[in-house]
Order: C-alpha cells, then structure tokens, then sequence
C-alpha cells in the first residue's frame, strides 16, 4: 500500500509562534535563501520571485522551484 504525504495548499496563511505570517507558496524560478521574495496570486497560482518583498526565504530553504512556507519581514 502507498500513500502520497498531505501537502499544505498554496496559499495557505498560517501566523507562526513568533507572530510573523507563513505563506506556502511556489518558487517561480531558482531563488537563494534567506532572501527577500515577491509574492503573486495569480489564478490561485501562488509564486514568488526574489526582489523588494513583503516577505523572505528562510536559511536553509531550498527554492529550486520548489514549494515551501514564506515568511512575512513584518510582525
């Protein structure tokens, strides 16, 4: 028997215990760690680029067009 892990939608926001907003989101294209992303919806598509964002990568992450949680710059 095989089972496929339950994924968290994209889009879903979650405020984490230290009061920052996580968004899972889709890495449009190959963004480092640690750095700050651009979030878009589109079509409830949501993906994220680097650049002058609301939100970053955390360190660690890998963003290979992958899918993973954002989190917010501000409380």
């Amino acid at each position: 028997m095989t089972t496929t892990p339950h994924e968290i939608p994209l889009g879903t926001a979650m405020r984490g215990q230290n009061g920052r907003m996580y968004v899972r989101a889709q890495a449009a294209g190959t963004v480092a760690n640690d750095t700050a992303v651009v979030l878009t919806e589109t079509g409830g598509a949501f993906t994220f680029v680097a650049g002058a964002g609301a939100f970053t990568t955390r360190a660690g992450a890998d963003c290979l067009r992958r899918s993973l949680r954002i989190e917010s710059n501000a409380i």
